[in-house]
């Protein structure tokens, strides 16, 4: 996309370098513009690597490890995560689906179907390095409207993170908007469905509100460089997008996304790259399946980081994405769920696999490795 915003910084950079649009050399061996005077010899290219991952999913044994491994009420979910971190340290954007409300200052804790995890999570993942939360899933009223909004106020304090999905009920005109290395990132997010029904004040969008996803597309136009869409959509279980997953990732790539980002099937989908209307390349990857979780189906194990490079032409004003690929990880645990983590695929063993809670029931090294590539093909890669 080309954006006024873009063009005014080329001109006061070149402004910057020359001193004055005009009064320049004029010799033959000078270079003819502003702008070419400016970055002559110079890369004209900013760039941003970006990750995500999928569902943030909290049941009651992970907390539950959390609490017996911290004291006075503290929640310590730091091995649960450990051994991905250095894989977020890698990008500049990191986003994480958060598929459950953080409101332990109001409600109880709580498990499936009507999730609620404590609040120190949030810190924990904003200390991984994930500064993008997605919020707009079928579990985000599961402590209604009041939940979600603590939700948003827990995240929200947090210094370096950027929150996606929660409205104001009204307020839709308000698109999160985040700059990284010079190039500014429009977050928005949507879902098909929820669990619970809300009347409340605070609200997130459903995909059937085109009118308001339209508008909010065209306001993210006005304001950023390129725009990430997170979806929650399709059937749980499938590891294959529906017909009307494919349907709407392609109104959103017409209407405007750079990149679509999709959740809640529980299991990996395929990466897709579509033709937007106006010839964009926009990648989309159909679900990212479980970051973690202590669900009990083969499939849910797998789950990984979306890796890319976000690339934007200070020439022309337009962004591309290279190097996509997808880095696999493994939910890991024991017997009942003991000692629940995340281990990178490219770190995971057949002794590992061997010893793994879902094991003898076709579960095996072999059938991760399958699946992931079965998913993934030449978009798949093992270490970041």
């Amino acid at each position: 996309m080309k954006h006024g915003r873009i063009w005014a910084a080329v001109l006061a950079c070149a402004l910057l370098f020359t001193g004055c649009a005009g009064g320049g050399d004029t010799s033959a061996n000078a270079p003819s513009t502003p702008m070419e005077e400016a970055f002559a010899g110079r890369d004209m290219t900013l760039s941003v690597r970006l990750m995500a991952v999928g569902d943030n999913l909290i049941h009651d044994v992970i907390y539950q490890q959390a609490a017996a491994r911290g004291s006075g009420g503290y929640h310590d979910f730091g091995p649960v995560y450990r051994q991905i971190a250095p894989i977020v340290a890698k990008a500049d954007i990191a986003v994480i689906n958060q598929e459950v409300p953080v409101a332990s200052d109001l409600y109880p804790l709580s498990s499936y179907p009507a999730f609620n995890s404590p609040k120190e999570l949030a810190g924990q993942v904003e200390g991984l390095g994930f500064n993008v939360v997605s919020y707009a899933n079928n579990h985000m009223y599961d402590k209604g409207s009041a939940g979600l909004a603590e939700s948003k106020r827990v995240f929200d304090a947090l210094p370096s993170v950027t929150v996606a999905g929660i409205y104001e009920r009204g307020s839709y005109d308000d698109i999160p908007i985040r700059e990284e290395n010079g190039i500014r990132f429009a977050f928005l997010s949507y879902m098909e469905m929820t669990n619970v029904g809300s009347s409340g004040d605070t609200c997130g969008i459903y995909l059937k509100d085109e009118e308001t996803i339209r508008r909010q597309m065209e306001l993210a136009r006005q304001q950023a460089d390129f725009i990430v869409v997170n979806v929650h959509w399709g059937a749980e279980g499938s590891d294959t997008p529906n017909a009307y997953q494919k349907e709407e990732a392609q109104k959103l790539a017409d209407w405007g996304a750079d990149l679509i980002l999709g959740h809640h099937p529980h299991v990996l989908q395929p990466i897709a790259e579509l033709t937007a209307a106006d010839g964009r390349q926009v990648p989309v990857i159909y679900s990212l399946g479980n970051f973690v979780s202590a669900q009990k189906g083969n499939y849910n194990m797998a789950g990984g980081f979306l890796d890319c490079t976000v690339v934007l032409d200070m020439k022309t004003g337009e962004t591309r994405v290279e190097g996509l690929s997808f880095i696999p990880t493994v939910t890991q645990f024991g017997s009942r769920f003991s000692n629940l983590h995340i281990v990178p695929f490219a770190d995971w063993s057949e002794s590992q696999a061997a010893a793994h809670g879902l094991a003898g029931n076709g579960f095996s090294y072999q059938f991760v490795k399958r699946q992931l590539e079965n998913t993934f093909g030449n978009y798949l890669k093992t270490g970041a």
